[in-house]
């Protein structure tokens, strides 16, 4: 039986704005939704993001509530970014590999919420890093992880963006196996037929190792190219609650992303 911790009228409720200024994927507008949902819903205040990126999730949850927000990455120039995004807020950055010896302590069961959205799929230990990041949540505390599913569909994307792996259902259930509760939301497979028009962007990193294209890619997305739907996004933000609608419902097919909300 599949567990429910949060549903689509939590994303309806919790979830912010749900027709975005700015262009945004289909994957990451859904993302953001259930982070922000799932954050408001269970009142995190301390919260943890390991490998924001190019864009921080912490800013776009409601960052009035928070008592305190601490980001990891071990490239300096994300904690910049991160830094530029949060600029009136206080925030603890650290600059290391949290799956290496030296990263700087951070203390057992002192985060209500850790985020680690597009990371698992880039590490060679991903159960390693999942053992560490659950024995820093609170009990009960969340941990919200965005990745990729379908092991057979890893394809050029996957390499040029540094993917180590896709995920099955099963073994993406045996990585948060030590949670007391997991629901795991999948795309539809709109996702994934979107995919191709993307390529374009990465041409320049399919012939890196992953390792130097996890370094690439962890800069600033939008220099490697402007999204294919840029010039009309101003009609298509619009759709995007409807497309949520769909997508949900369908989200029992298999599909190529999966938001994984877990409890401790």
């Amino acid at each position: 039986m599949e567990i429910i911790i949060l549903t689509l009228a939590d994303l309806f409720s919790y979830g912010g704005d749900l027709a975005p200024q700015n262009p945004i994927s289909p994957f990451r507008y859904m993302e953001i939704l259930i982070n922000r949902a799932a954050t408001a819903k269970f009142g995190a205040r301390d919260v943890l993001e390991i490998g924001p990126g190019s864009d921080t999730m912490i800013a776009h949850l409601d960052t009035s509530v928070l008592n305190s927000i601490t980001i990891v990455d071990y490239v300096e120039d994300a904690l910049e970014r991160a830094r530029r995004q949060l600029a009136a807020l206080p925030v603890r950055t650290i600059c290391c590999d949290i799956t290496q010896d030296g990263c700087p302590a951070l203390l057992p069961e002192s985060f209500d919420c850790v985020i680690a959205n597009a990371l698992v799929e880039h590490l060679k230990d991903d159960q390693g890093f999942m053992q560490k990041t659950r024995e820093l949540l609170k009990p009960g505390g969340l941990m919200l992880c965005t990745t990729v599913l379908g092991p057979g569909m890893y394809n050029q994307w996957d390499h040029a963006v540094g993917h180590y792996r896709r995920y099955s259902l099963a073994s993406l259930r045996r990585l948060f196996q030590d949670f007391s509760q997991v629901q795991i939301i999948q795309s539809s497979l709109i996702q994934e037929l979107v995919r191709p028009f993307f390529f374009h962007r990465l041409g320049n990193l399919k012939h890196g190792s992953l390792e130097e294209n996890n370094l690439a890619f962890s800069g600033e997305h939008q220099e490697i190219g402007r999204p294919p739907y840029a010039g009309v996004y101003w009609a298509l933000r619009f759709f995007l609650p409807v497309y949520l609608v769909v997508d949900w419902a369908l989200k029992g097919l298999q599909g190529g992303i999966a938001v994984v909300v877990a409890r401790r």
